[in-house]
């Protein structure tokens, strides 16, 4: 009755879809696989999701297709092409004969009448330092059962670990650390998991959890570790032998992965003993079994450890590919998908479905419709609907938002998740078709012109469609953002945002929770082949950090944005990832703020769009006084062999320098400060690109304040004719620089320089010097000053100067 009730509230809505409101939910009913809707395409976009409502299908590359096209449109279908699956198939081939051996071992105890604990021995309290055998039974890799002898190196409440004596030298890991991950499981994972799902089997009667840590784990493909029910049972009981309530744990993960790798594997312990041992049921399908265990990641702050976002972000690139009942050794997408509908049913029905789920004899479908007294139908057009819905402000229905703090940003109540992709499809236009897994979503942006366009759905019949309906504003993309303490390690002062807009400087500031780290990065970067990178460095004094970013037009696009920190002489850690920002072009001129640069405050904003022969200034502060010289280094995009390089001094924390540059060297540049002492190699600040100089008319000069020391009172022309005179005029602002040297130098280091002394009297100078036709080239212009009679100091140099031949003088 209430099933019937849903459907008719839905057709009810279906039958005036011109009149929908936006962001309402409807339904199109799929009258033998096809429907005709009208559409008032004025003022609206439209999101068709269709998804084929098949379960139990077991062919896992079967799909289903759909056209949906204008009815005035006879144009040939535009085809969307599923994208390749691209999961770890070694790992998923482990998994599913890990979940064969259950269904197996299952059947048996089944048959048998029930569970009846094993009179075999009970293990016996163990001293660290002890040894035991365990058998590791043939998997991918191994080829063959293994004999383990293992080492007790860690014990806790609830926990035991043994270490596999054939380790080798080159594991990082120590036993101190492992120690470490059994207080952990035994403080914070045991009571978190058993709470939420229900206790483990205790087959040896002990009271623990046995982990084997052991590298034949690490030489099986993408993967670190794993439950198996086998080691519960005698051989004669079909098992390995083992009789232990054990995981096998492989050492080759970051430290940060375990917390989260054992309560993942460690529900998997649960379920089994629930289902199985308790219930005397069937193994839970890998499906939910294995949602239940991401979420379980979730319950020890392991979501962003255990690298929730790939799961999902890998699912909404293309969610049409991954079924949500599909086995998860498919792809990390089916995992995804698994997992948010897990998530979804814990806020719709409140944590304790999560209980209920586990203790209890059903599985897969049938469990999750008793659990929450709804078709499995209708969950899924729910978790299709949220998916698209959750966090855009569209709909305020409360069981089309996630309200996890990792999907909805608490403070905006933006979305956190990526949204899922959209096939485009123009009711005016060319038809699409799609081919769709069964129980996945294929989401498609509906786009048209006038009142009362019709728009013709067909499906595949043998898919069983089901198709839902959202008004949405023309052109409508949500803002996203993530909350400020998303990542471990790491806060920020604000919600960290999803969108950008180029020419607009965005402050990020926050604080590393050690404080012993110095440096932190946002590396924005594209997917492909060829991945285009953007970097924004800042500097982190006192575990503190505040900069502005700001992007330049030709950056618009779509991103995934990762966080380092670290130490600068010892390289930066990888904290996180926001997948899919997007930066939308703005303004075209871009000036870089004047507190762009992390320790720096410049006097003016920064021009990065400049004109050769225009000069431009660089000027401002520095707040670290052991910095004396600066380096601005402009590195062509296109021949990075071809650097341009301008030294700054910097006095009493200040520095000031006028630059310019030659029409041959208009083009983009990546620009880079760097800063330290004089003579010494010196650290990156920052830097940005593409700096731009575009090429302009005329002769360039040097400006007056060009060099450093000096002040020209008349600009020198960089090109010059032979024979014809160029005056050298202007002051010295150092009483101890009685003499000045303008070096010409060749660039390619092949032939003399060409010197011109001059000397300096009350601070002032004036020299003409001339070049003859021999002397006709391409120089670089060095000047250098000091006290007449000793070395004198390189000040600044300008290149290329150009001397052409003229007349002889």
């Amino acid at each position: 009755m209430k099933m019937f009730r849903w459907f008719v509230a839905l057709l009810i809505c279906t039958s005036a879809t011109d009149a929908q409101e936006i962001g309402e939910v409807s339904t199109v009913e799929l009258t033998g696989g096809t429907a005709t809707v009208a559409l008032d395409f004025t003022a609206k976009d439209y999101e068709l999701i269709l998804f084929p409502l098949v379960t139990g299908e077991e062919d896992t590359a079967r799909t289903f297709s759909y056209t949906v096209s204008g009815t005035s449109v006879s144009a040939k279908p535009a085809l969307r092409r599923l994208p390749g699956s691209t999961g770890h198939h070694g790992s998923g081939r482990i998994k599913a004969m890990l979940r064969e051996e259950e269904r197996v071992l299952a059947e048996r105890i089944r048959k048998r009448g029930g569970w009846r604990p094993s009179m075999g021995k009970v293990a016996q309290p163990e001293q660290v330092g002890s040894q035991r055998t365990f058998t590791f039974s043939n998997l991918v890799n191994s080829g063959e059962d293994r004999t383990v002898q293992a080492t007790l190196v860690a014990t806790s409440t609830r926990a035991v670990a043994y270490l596999d004596g054939a380790t080798s030298d080159t594991v990082k890991i120590t036993t101190a650390d492992i120690q470490g991950m059994m207080d952990t499981f035994s403080n914070v994972s045991y009571p978190a998991v058993t709470q939420t799902f229900g206790e483990g089997s205790d087959v040896d009667s002990d009271g623990k959890v046995l982990f084997l840590f052991t590298q034949l784990v690490d030489a099986e493909p993408f993967i670190a570790g794993f439950y198996r029910s086998s080691s519960l049972f005698t051989e004669a009981e079909g098992g390995d032998g083992n009789v232990a309530d054990m995981m096998f744990i492989g050492l080759d993960s970051s430290l940060d992965f375990y917390t989260t790798l054992l309560a993942h594997e460690f529900q998997h312990l649960v379920n089994y003993n629930q289902h199985v041992l308790v219930n005397n049921g069937g193994r839970e399908e890998s499906w939910l079994n294995e949602g239940l265990s991401h979420y379980a990641e979730d319950l020890v702050d392991g979501h962003v450890d255990g690298g929730m976002s790939r799961l999902y972000s890998r699912l909404l690139e293309a969610p049409e590919i991954y079924s949500l009942t599909g086995p998860p050794k498919t792809s990390s997408g089916v995992r995804g998908a698994a997992y948010l509908f897990v998530r979804g049913l814990v806020k719709e029905f409140g944590e304790g479905i999560a209980t209920q789920l586990v203790q209890t004899s059903l599985t897969g479908i049938a469990n999750v419709e008793q659990v929450t007294g709804r078709s499995f139908e209708e969950l899924v057009s729910t978790h299709a609907t949220r998916l698209f819905l959750s966090g855009t402000g569209l709909n305020s229905g409360e069981k089309y938002t996630y309200s996890f703090p990792f999907f909805t940003a608490p403070t905006t109540g933006q979305r956190s998740l990526p949204m899922p992709f959209e096939t485009g499809f123009s009711a005016n236009g060319t038809p699409v078709t799609g081919q769709v897994k069964p129980v996945a979503p294929a989401y498609l942006r509906m786009m048209g012109e006038g009142s009362n366009v019709s728009v013709d759905i067909e499906t595949e019949i043998a898919g069983n469609f089901r198709a839902i309906l959202i008004p949405i504003p023309q052109n409508f993309r949500p803002e996203r953002s993530l909350k400020g303490d998303y990542f471990p390690g790491v806060t920020f002062n604000a919600p960290i945002g999803g969108q950008y807009t180029s020419g607009e400087a965005v402050r990020v500031s926050g604080s590393l929770l050690d404080q012993s780290l110095d440096r932190i990065l946002w590396r924005f970067q594209t997917t492909g082949e060829n991945p285009d990178t953007i970097r924004f460095y800042s500097d982190v004094r006192a575990g503190g950090f505040d900069r502005r970013i700001i992007f330049h037009p030709i950056h618009a696009g779509t991103y995934d944005l990762e966080i380092f920190s670290g130490k600068r002489d010892e390289g930066l850690d990888f904290q996180g990832r926001f997948s899919e920002v997007v930066v939308a072009a703005g303004n075209t001129a871009v000036r870089l703020p004047a507190d762009y640069f992390s320790g720096f405050t410049l006097d003016t904003p920064f021009e990065v769009d400049n004109t050769s022969g225009d000069p431009f200034r660089f000027s401002g502060s520095v707040s670290d006084g052991s910095i004396t010289q600066l380096l601005l280094s402009l590195t062509p995009l296109e021949r990075p062999d071809e650097k341009v390089q301008f030294s700054l001094r910097v006095d009493e924390g200040k520095f000031d320098r006028t630059l310019v540059m030659h029409p041959s060297q208009a083009g983009q540049y990546e620009l880079e400060l760097f800063a330290g002492l004089v003579g010494e190699s010196k650290p990156l600040v920052d830097g940005f690109s593409p700096f731009t100089v575009a090429e302009g008319s005329g002769s360039v000069s040097l400006p007056s304040g060009f060099f450093d020391l000096v002040t020209l009172d008349i600009p020198i022309l960089t090109t010059n004719r032979s024979g014809e005179g160029i005056s050298l005029v202007g002051g010295v602002d150092d009483a101890s620089v009685t003499q000045l040297l303008f070096r010409f130098d060749p660039p390619d280091g092949a032939g003399e320089a060409i010197k011109f002394f001059t000397t300096v009297t009350g601070g002032r100078f004036a020299r003409s010097i001339v070049f003859t036709p021999a002397q006709a080239g391409e120089y670089i212009l060095n000047v250098f000053a000091g006290p007449k009679g000793e070395l004198l100091s390189f000040t600044r140099a300008f290149s290329p100067f150009k001397v052409t031949a003229g007349s002889t003088p």
